[in-house]
């Protein structure tokens, strides 16, 4: 598979005509010269991946030649986007998980909203929000098991609904956080799963992205 990292490179490929890359922008539609594209053809297929965000095409062909081919087209600023990493620990309701809803990613000027699952039905999870990602193991803190993968530079209180927890964050219209990638980790208290009478999600890595 080829990323292309362009939202819109060679689109006049949509009409299902072929089309030179050189085709002058239509209304309504911007003309790009990526690096890195597909070559102009017909017959392919296009369709859009809400859940990653990326418009995939696939296949065509240039007269008697045949492709087999599959492009993914993102944003030509930056790729909003979470990604897990790490690992959660386990509590009374299995291992907290923390994801983005579907669908849902940290564009700038939209609401982005996070799910967190497998918590107990009481208690209010929290939300870390940092800017560097050491790993500190919380055994000192009586949580063993548990792991911290980020500085705890902001704390957002998230609603429990009994049994999981979801947080909707507006993202600013700024410049200036386009392609920032803070850390984000939850704490779920948990009595008597531990001495501290809590537990952590796996932390994400978030890109404010920019469209």
């Amino acid at each position: 598979m080829i990323r292309a990292s362009y939202l819109l490179p060679i689109f006049s490929l949509a009409i299902g005509s072929v089309l030179a890359p050189s085709m002058p922008a239509q209304a309504g539609w911007t003309q790009q010269t990526p690096l890195d594209a597909p070559v102009a053809r017909a017959g392919h297929q296009l369709a859009f991946d809400q859940l990653h965000g990326f418009t995939v095409l696939f296949g065509g062909r240039m007269l008697s030649n045949y492709f087999g081919d599959t492009w993914e087209l993102t944003p030509v600023d930056y790729a909003a986007s979470f990604t897990p990493f790490g690992e959660g620990c386990v509590g009374s309701a299995g291992i907290p998980a923390l994801a983005p809803q579907l669908g849902s990613r940290p564009w700038s000027g939209e609401d982005f909203r996070l799910q967190l699952t497998g918590i107990p039905p009481g208690g209010q999870p929290f939300l870390l929000i940092g800017v560097t990602n050491p790993t500190t193991d919380l055994l000192f803190l009586g949580m063993p098991g548990c792991t911290a993968y980020l500085t705890p530079d902001i704390l957002v209180s998230m609603v429990n609904l009994g049994g999981w927890a979801e947080l909707t964050a507006p993202v600013p219209v700024d410049q200036a956080i386009h392609g920032l990638t803070p850390y984000a980790q939850c704490g779920v208290p948990d009595l008597g799963v531990n001495s501290a009478g809590m537990t952590a999600s796996n932390p994400g890595v978030i890109v404010i992205g920019a469209q």
